[in-house]
């Protein structure tokens, strides 16, 4: 959410999970919007997951009334969603975003920390390098 209009596309992955084991059950991408398209603040973007269950699977989804099913809590239904923001372009200028988990972004985020103190450590001249 933000407190300007966003003008260009936006792409994102939907991964539904069955908790339980971690299986995905379906995973899709979708992209929103053309370069010239503006998404206002306080706008959203709205997007159907279809997904093939089996009955013996998730017996409970098969006793809904009427699709689609609107406002359910997947817990109660061994499911996990997960939305991740692959890319934004905007102004002519696409950002895209990593892959992974946050744990992953935040342990390589340590690594170049370390590496930087140890680089801050070194003392070096000119006089140590050797010119050809």
């Amino acid at each position: 959410m933000g407190k300007k209009p966003l003008k260009g596309s936006q792409g994102f992955s939907y991964v539904l999970k069955k908790r339980s084991s971690q299986t995905i059950i379906s995973n899709e991408q979708a992209v929103f919007g053309e370069s010239d398209s503006v998404l206002q603040p306080g706008e959203f973007r709205v997007n159907t997951i279809v997904f093939n269950q089996q009955k013996k699977d998730y017996p409970k989804l098969w006793s809904f009334p009427r699709y689609p099913v609107k406002g359910i809590n997947l817990t109660d239904y061994d499911l996990e969603l997960v939305v991740t923001t692959q890319s934004i372009k905007s102004n002519d200028r696409e950002t895209v975003l990593p892959e992974g988990s946050i744990a992953l972004i935040d342990e390589n985020l340590k690594k170049l920390e370390k590496e930087i103190t140890e680089l801050k450590k070194e003392k070096i001249s000119l006089d140590d390098l050797e010119l050809t």
